[in-house]
């Protein structure tokens, strides 16, 4: 926790989040996967550490070894590409 200051000089308690750097690895489209989400690849690792499945997968998108990938449900998924 720490504070930033209104402009009204009043102190406002906040929370600083560290998110990213953050990849698109996939995305599902209602066509196709039944639902709309963007899948998010983050925190890079070493190849060794993940399965020849997920290298597979994030290298079809030429993105680095990734520890986690996220699915992210999303309306309006045009807006995103993927790498």
């Amino acid at each position: 926790m720490t504070q930033i200051f209104d402009g009204d000089g009043r102190a406002v308690p906040v929370t600083l989040i560290e998110a990213g750097p953050c990849f698109v690895s996939q995305i599902k489209t209602l066509a196709n996967d039944g639902y709309n989400a963007v899948q998010l690849a983050f925190d890079e690792v070493k190849p060794k550490r993940l399965s020849k499945a997920e290298l597979g997968h994030l290298k079809t998108n030429k993105l680095p070894p990734s520890a986690h990938a996220a699915r992210v449900p999303h309306q309006q998924i045009r807006r995103y590409q993927s790498r």
